[in-house]
């Protein structure tokens, strides 16, 4: 099945094929595991830490506390299963 979409803004038409649409609908519900599992983690602070995720590729934005409560959300996300790797973009608080 192959959807086209066309943005009313201009002639730009948006291609997607069933393989980008699972796609898109994997990397959603990565993204949501990965939030659960991180708000549900007493030793992370997850309201400071931003996820989204791109062909399986976890992306975390945003800042620890400490350096143990960066390592740990990035150990809690690589544990989500079909996450391919996960790139760290957090910073520690000063």
């Amino acid at each position: 099945m192959l959807v086209i979409v066309t943005l009313l803004s201009g002639c730009t038409a948006v291609l997607f094929n069933n393989s980008g649409i699972s796609q898109a609908s994997s990397d959603r519900a990565i993204t949501a595991n990965v939030k659960a599992a991180l708000i549900r983690d007493t030793q992370v602070n997850a309201f400071n830490i931003t996820v989204s995720t791109y062909q399986r590729v976890v992306t975390l934005r945003g800042y620890a506390l400490i350096a143990a409560q960066r390592t740990r959300a990035i150990n809690i996300s690589q544990s989500i299963g079909r996450v391919k790797y996960v790139v760290s973009q957090l910073h520690i608080k000063e």
